[in-house]
């Protein structure tokens, strides 16, 4: 039976992740994940694709006080659970096609980005009262989401990577935090998670939704920010088009929430 190995959440999206040891799960995800996002000018989404830089982000997590900090940039700390925040100015934010509302941060944090990247951002966060609703193609319904690409939970085994890093070449090793995943499993072969229909933990129940098919980000070293050729020449010999009328490399399984509670590492997963 598959057993829960990591959890992580990302707090801002595109930057480092933080492991926690259990993490209470809701309709849009791991708590605090992607509640955060960079955002340029225009409203748009700013992510490592285009601005590598964010690797070099690192994040802390402890109770609700998040911390950012950058070689050369600084440190900046903001209380998650501070009063008076929800009547910050709103913004239209965009995610790639879909748009939705967001409240701003701060100027510290602003200039902490914009510091970093050389160019004018602004940091915003889901507000609750604009809950992001996108229309799942996978599932043909409505589904919540944070500041995700897409999907509320990421869901990688052990076995994929371990599948994936015997086939780079040179003995190369692609290291775990690529890939961005929330839950990290063990005990199960290379891709079980392409196949469950649920996964079941407590009262958490996780459905798939599809694979999850993968940008560029993965090729950035998250130590140099460097963009290299792997993992993506080897997925491409074996994951690529898994999902219909897509040509894209897939790794790693898309989940929604149907369910929600708490998960803990540890945990043994119910699948089918």
């Amino acid at each position: 039976m598959p057993r829960i190995t990591r959890l992580t959440v990302y707090p801002i999206k595109s930057c480092a992740g933080v492991f926690v040891e259990q993490a209470h799960v809701g309709y849009t995800g791991l708590k605090y994940d992607r509640e955060f996002m960079v955002i340029d000018r225009e409203g748009n989404f700013v992510s490592q694709r285009t601005e590598r830089d964010l690797c070099h982000v690192k994040v802390l997590l402890k109770d609700s006080l998040l911390t950012i900090c950058a070689e050369g940039i600084g440190t900046h700390q903001l209380d998650l659970e501070q009063k008076g925040w929800r009547q910050n100015k709103l913004r239209q934010v965009r995610i790639h096609k879909e748009s939705c509302v967001a409240s701003h941060v701060d100027e510290a944090y602003d200039d902490f980005f914009s510091e970093l990247l050389g160019k004018p951002c602004e940091v915003v966060r889901m507000h609750p009262s604009y809950p992001r609703k996108r229309i799942s193609s996978a599932l043909q319904r409505e589904i919540l989401a944070s500041f995700s690409d897409g999907y509320p939970i990421l869901v990688l085994s052990e076995a994929s990577m371990d599948c994936l890093n015997g086939k780079v070449p040179d003995g190369t090793q692609i290291p775990l935090n690529r890939f961005r995943s929330n839950i990290v499993v063990r005990g199960c072969s290379p891709h079980a998670e392409d196949r469950w229909e649920f996964a079941r933990c407590g009262a958490v129940e996780l459905q798939f939704a599809k694979p999850c098919m993968r940008c560029s980000i993965p090729q950035v070293d998250q130590r140099t920010g460097r963009l290299g050729k792997e993992p993506a020449r080897s997925l491409a010999k074996y994951r690529r088009g898994l999902v219909p009328s897509s040509n894209a490399v897939c790794f790693g399984s898309n989940y929604v929430v149907t369910r929600t509670g708490i998960l803990k590492v540890g945990d043994e997963l119910r699948v089918h």
